[in-house]
């Protein structure tokens, strides 16, 4: 498999808005220290191009597991010596059980993983919405850094088909409907295997505190926003505090 990207997905997200959500990020990281937001760091903000796989499969699932239904039983009471107390009963939920077997094909089309380790966090950004891709040319990048492949296709394959197995295992539950399922064999088969290499839009940025730096990425489509941060010890204990006192509070208005 080539490792030449084919596609390149165009940045939504300005410098601006990138700004905007970074600040809103830091303001609502409740146990970080004070410094993430007033250290100015996301100066070093910068566009990346960072290279996803795209993989694209038809699979055949054949399954089998049990199909439950709930239903009530009416039980009589018992005394404290275990004797039928004939004052009452109550209801108890049981489940019935039946077997399931049955043959499930899913079209995989947008199946995404990363295939650079830099920048730190780009691997966690999530749904990138592929519409208005463009081919890849050395004019669509121009002038914005693009990260190096460093992960193989095959590794991608493997993480893509984890995928895979993860989402029919639950259309499998689905399908078997009912109150309660059981997946218990999935085994599928996979054809017509297709495999892009494109280029997707990153602001990545970095702050230093506490004498290391700490890794932020956007997503230049949707503003999600992916980033490492210290602990404030005073923040934790102080929360730790409050709970220890609403705790005893608690006691005391129940039990006191």
């Amino acid at each position: 498999m080539s490792d030449v990207p084919q596609a390149v997905i165009p940045f939504v997200i300005d410098r601006a808005a990138a700004e905007a959500v970074l600040s809103r990020w830091s303001e609502g990281l409740w146990f970080a220290p004070r410094g993430i937001r007033r250290s100015g760091a996301f100066a070093n903000l910068r566009p990346v191009f960072v290279p996803y796989r795209v993989f694209e499969a038809d699979t055949v699932s054949r399954y089998e597991g049990w199909h439950g239904e709930h239903y009530w039983v009416e039980r009589g009471n018992h005394d404290t010596d275990g004797r039928p107390d004939l004052t009452g009963s109550h209801q108890t939920r049981e489940t019935s059980w039946r077997r399931v077997r049955g043959t499930l094909e899913r079209h995989f089309g947008d199946v995404v993983v990363c295939a650079a380790t830099r920048p730190a966090g780009a691997e966690l950004l999530g749904s990138w919405l592929l519409d208005k891709v463009v081919a890849h040319t050395p004019d669509a990048v121009q002038g914005v850094e693009v990260a190096a492949v460093d992960t193989s296709a095959e590794d991608g394959w493997e993480r893509a088909e984890q995928v895979m197995r993860e989402s029919i295992e639950r259309a499998c539950a689905e399908e078997i409907g009912g109150d309660e399922q059981r997946v218990e064999t999935v085994e599928s088969t996979l054809s017509d295997p297709v495999h892009t290499l494109a280029l997707m839009p990153v602001w990545a940025a970095s702050y230093r505190l506490r004498g290391r730096e700490w890794p932020v990425v956007v997503n230049g489509r949707t503003g999600r926003v992916e980033g490492e941060h210290p602990y404030s010890r005073v923040k934790l204990t102080a929360a730790f505090a409050a709970l220890i006192a609403l705790a005893e509070l608690t006691k005391e208005m129940f039990f006191g």
